[in-house]
């Protein structure tokens, strides 16, 4: 499964998941700026104890004008 994926679906299933609203990023000319952008981060994500790695991870959520939502 894509790690991404997996963190999204853990994250959304998590109530206590805290996003932090952090500054907006800087854009090329012609490139859509969000007006919001948020980020959480995992330092303890389970399931991963078995490859004998840690894994942490960090997701950024902007929000554009129009309502739409991005998570990477």
């Amino acid at each position: 499964m894509d790690p991404f994926i997996a963190a999204t679906a853990y994250i959304a299933a998590q109530p206590g998941i805290v996003w932090r609203q952090v500054d907006l990023p800087r854009r090329p000319t012609g490139y859509e700026r969000p007006i919001r952008r948020e980020i959480t981060g995992l330092t303890h994500w389970p399931g991963w104890e078995a490859l004998g790695q840690d894994l942490a991870l960090c997701v950024v959520r902007d929000t554009y004008a129009n309502g739409t939502v991005d998570k990477r």
